[in-house]
């Protein structure tokens, strides 16, 4: 029913512009309407970033919202009202792109209802279309289907963020209509936020993407971010842009007289495990005792990374892969640490649990390394390499010995681009990759 309460006074009604600089109109809605369960405000995306536009439009959306809000029966149901507001945002945003001649009805022609309470739309039966699917539709498509892919949520997380601008910048616009001009605008729009052109690259990556699905699912004709090539230049090149750790900073990591005792076992053997294996910090803080094995042919100790076990998850199915244990862990008492904790009927290798909403393994031992990095050390940060440095620091020096991609490839678990050693070559083999792992000597290592 409408909302009691007398007459309604329809105040604070504004023209806003959003974070990404495309104006608004926003009308707040009475209490009694938001107690019924109806929104707080009705907003009408303007569809520009010019200010004189926008407040001509401003008054053309006005006048037809605050019409709509005057009829009779406007809020006699919450789905009737999202779908006769939906089809107004529609008549008008088909006005102001051009693909309607002429504006909604007014509430000077009540004869044409701005709104029908019906189940007719602005435009004719025969026309769909106005039921387009936007961004915002598209993202939370597009979401469910890499949640299915078996991700992490993490990495969900992050793909949802550098999605979310697209929302913003191209609001309620039917994503079938963009052109590579729209995409270059979009671009441009990011980079006026001052981020790194290495930061606007990944959104730009990360929106083609988002569109390439939707063209294989038939929701865009075309993507309009490709061939679009990044403004800015990254200052960088790719082996730049990954920290490593250089003889001199492994020396005082190692030989620092707290490097053993600041958090107990773990803050020992997961930065040398780190350093002489590859693994990511998620990947050997969720190692289990039974992760660590050896070979009953050739005698090989090595950690199985896999996600098996409850809680483990892997980067990508290239990341389940046998990783020999350096020469140099055992000389240190690796296998003696092992054998304790089997001894004590410990499942997990190290006292590492998944936290936060992320269920993030390595989240609390990479915040007592930083913070011994800052306090210990005197690193600053921003400007010191950590503890992904360290797997880093190791694949670096596979490739100063020369070692084939493909190889480092196995042992770091990252994909292999050639098609022939990707989808046809099977693993090297604990023994050659044995044999490649235990070449390295890094600085501190024994």
């Amino acid at each position: 029913m409408r909302p009691s309460g007398g007459t309604i006074r329809w105040n604070n009604m504004y023209l806003q512009r959003s974070s990404f600089g495309v104006y608004y109109t926003r009308i707040p809605l009475p209490k009694c309407a938001r107690d019924d369960g109806f929104p707080h405000a009705v907003r009408v995306s303007l569809l520009t970033k010019c200010r004189k536009t926008a407040v001509q439009r401003n008054a053309l959306v006005s006048g037809c919202v605050l019409d709509y809000l005057g009829q009779p029966g406007t809020f006699s149901s919450r789905d009737h009202f999202d779908r006769d507001l939906k089809a107004l945002r529609l008549g008008l945003h088909g006005f102001f792109d051009g693909t309607l001649n002429h504006p909604p009805a007014q509430a000077n022609a009540p004869e044409t209802p701005l709104v029908s309470t019906s189940t007719e739309t602005l435009e004719p039966k025969s026309d769909k279309k106005a039921a387009y699917r936007d961004f915002a539709w598209l993202i939370r498509s597009y979401m469910k289907y890499k949640r299915k892919t078996g991700v992490t949520e993490k990495y969900l997380q992050q793909v949802a963020g550098r999605l979310r601008p697209l929302v913003g910048y191209f609001n309620d616009r039917n994503p079938r209509t963009l052109k590579m001009t729209d995409a270059l605008g979009y671009q441009e729009d990011l980079v006026s936020n001052d981020w790194s052109a290495k930061t606007t690259k990944e959104y730009m990556s990360v929106a083609r993407q988002l569109c390439d699905w939707c063209v294989r699912m038939d929701y865009l004709r075309r993507n309009p971010f490709d061939g679009v090539k990044a403004i800015l230049q990254e200052s960088k090149a790719a082996h730049e842009q990954r920290a490593i750790w250089t003889p001199a900073q492994l020396q005082d990591l190692l030989s620092h007289e707290r490097f053993s005792t600041r958090g107990g076992p773990d803050d020992m053997w997961i930065p040398l495990i780190l350093l002489h294996s590859g693994l990511r910090p998620s990947e050997a803080c969720q190692l289990r005792v039974s992760d660590v094995r050896q070979c009953p042919l050739s005698g090989i100790w090595y950690f199985n990374v896999s996600d098996e076990g409850p809680g483990q998850r892997v980067k990508t199915a290239n990341a389940r892969r046998h990783v020999p244990v350096h020469h140099d862990l055992l000389q240190r008492g690796f296998l003696e640490y092992l054998s304790r904790r089997k001894a004590a009927r410990k499942v997990q290798l190290f006292n590492c649990t998944p936290t936060g909403k992320d269920n993030d393994w390595s989240r609390n031992f990479t915040q007592r390394f930083n913070r011994f990095l800052s306090n210990k050390l005197g690193y600053e940060t921003g400007n010191r390499p950590t503890a992904h440095s360290l797997r880093h620091t190791f694949i670096d020096a596979l490739k100063q010995q020369d070692v084939p991609e493909y190889l480092v490839a196995e042992i770091a678990g990252h994909s292999k681009r050639s098609i022939t050693f990707g989808r046809y070559g099977k693993p090297s083999g604990l023994a050659k990759c044995a044999k490649v792992i235990n070449s390295i000597e890094l600085v501190g290592g024994r």
